[in-house]
């Protein structure tokens, strides 16, 4: 038999069909791959930018052109409508190289996936094994898997668990069920997770500083100057209420100059702990906390000419200069527990606009002369959380969310949703920076012993009006 003959006996055996809708399929899977990355800012857009400019050279600069008459194949090169194609193929070189090494990556996860389940036992009676639908790296130790279940129960993977780490050489923090899509959500970790993070004063730094939380490498801090206003959402028992009472605990007993406007339209119920303390006024309902606004609205504007007056930049730079009759100035935290109750209850008297004007004015400008937000919210929807508010809002403190909208809100990622069931689990948000952490925890006694030495004797019957806050002489700023 010839060589020809072999090579035409060869072709006969290959399944042509198959192959072609193979690569249909893998055409297909590769066009999911690149949408789902641009929705959700997966896709590397720097790396598509550096492609796309070489691509734009070797085209337009004649470079193929060149490389072809090197070799005497100048009559390969397209001409017409064929060369229209040639070059769009060639500049979107970089969404399709992407999307192909995405799904050539995936295939190889789903062999070593199939080979693991196989391994463990983790498959149906029929031998099916879950297959991968996408993974998505959370930050530089996290990723989550999503595997369609093909029928396996959530019991049956959390069961899987210990076979599951040691196969993939990681931890397992958490394991979730999206039953409607017939997918389960692993996250894998290079690094163990803490599960309770015990409060230290200490670790909280300096006297402008304060402790986010635990990541898997290293605690997070940040200082006043870095985040002067922060946002933290989460939904009923997750952490949130914990998180402000350590907060303001903390700035409380390290800044003895620092005072606080802490507005809780439930009643002041979450702010009971600091009734009776100087420096601090609890208001309750939505006649004092706009009361309350309208002072902080004229103590920025008193702050902002003291501060025009010396030619000041920020309230550090004010301190310095203030001597003699100046009074140097203290910093201030307004804290709004629940920032829906607030704007519902405005919107019902008509003070909706005039509230979050406010509000809005603190976050934009109130870190130069030493007012700080803190605005926190269960129900994180469009009406509680306007985007002139959020976005001059730098920290982002996000703890477990019970359905994707509200996590997007926030965060604009679900990341929140994925948070495993563990109080004070959070994910922080800096910028484009995300990172999942464990919140200190100090219980109310704690807080409350903490707090007795400088608790007043005799408390007052309600609490007062605001006043307007003035210059204070004898305090750090």
């Amino acid at each position: 038999m010839t060589e020809k003959n072999l090579h035409l006996k060869a072709l006969e055996g290959v399944d042509w069909g198959g192959k072609f809708f193979y690569l249909i399929a893998f055409i297909l899977d590769s066009i999911f791959e690149l949408a789902k990355a641009i929705v959700t800012w997966r896709f590397p857009w720097l790396w598509w930018q550096l492609v796309t400019w070489l691509a734009f050279f070797f085209v337009y600069g004649h470079v193929d052109q060149w490389l072809l008459a090197q070799i005497d194949g100048g009559f390969l090169y397209p001409r017409g409508v064929f060369w229209a194609v040639y070059s769009t193929v060639v500049l979107t070189i970089g969404f399709w190289g992407w999307a192909f090494l995405a799904v050539g990556l995936k295939q190889r996860r789903n062999r070593k996936l199939k080979e693991i389940c196989e391994n463990i036992g983790l498959k149906t009676k029929l031998g099916r094994t879950p297959r991968l639908v996408f993974e998505d790296r959370l930050d530089a130790s996290t990723v989550r898997l999503r595997l369609k279940t093909m029928g396996l129960s959530i019991e049956e993977f959390k069961r899987a668990k210990p076979s599951l780490e040691a196969s993939f050489r990681k931890y397992i923090t958490n394991i979730s069920e999206h039953r409607t899509g017939g997918t389960v959500d692993i996250t894998l970790s290079t690094e163990n997770f803490p599960e309770h993070i015990d409060y230290s004063l200490s670790a909280t730094g300096g006297k402008t500083s304060f402790l986010i939380g635990q990541s898997r490498t290293k605690a997070i801090t940040a200082t006043l100057a870095e985040i002067p206003h922060l946002l933290i959402a989460g939904e009923t028992s997750s952490g949130k209420s914990t998180y402000l009472r350590q907060f303001i605990t903390s700035f409380y007993v390290k800044d003895r100059s620092c005072h606080f406007s802490l507005l809780d339209l439930k009643g002041g119920l979450e702010f009971q702990l600091f009734e009776n303390l100087p420096r601090v006024k609890v208001f309750k309902n939505l006649g004092q906390s706009l009361n309350a606004l309208k002072t902080v609205d004229a103590e920025m504007e008193r702050r902002m000419s003291a501060l025009a007056e010396l030619g000041a930049s920020d309230i550090k730079a004010y301190n310095q200069m203030a001597t003699g009759s100046k009074s140097r100035l203290s910093r201030h935290i307004i804290v709004v527990d629940e920032g829906a109750e607030l704007y519902l209850a405005a919107q019902k008297s008509g003070e909706l606009s005039f509230a979050k004007a406010i509000l809005s004015k603190v976050a934009r400008q109130g870190r130069a002369v030493g007012l700080h937000l803190v605005f926190g919210t269960q129900r994180p929807d469009a009406r509680a959380l306007d985007t002139q508010i959020k976005g001059n809002l730098p920290g982002k403190l996000c703890f477990q969310m019970g359905d994707h909208s509200s996590s997007m809100t926030v965060l604009g990622s679900g990341r929140a949703k994925d948070l495993p069931g563990v109080p004070g689990r959070a994910i922080w948000q800096r910028g484009l920076t995300n990172f999942e952490v464990q919140t200190p925890y100090l219980s109310v006694a704690e807080a409350d012993l903490m707090l007795a030495q400088f608790r007043e004797e005799t408390p007052p019957e309600s609490t007062p009006e605001p006043q307007p806050m003035d210059f204070m002489p004898e305090l750090d700023g």
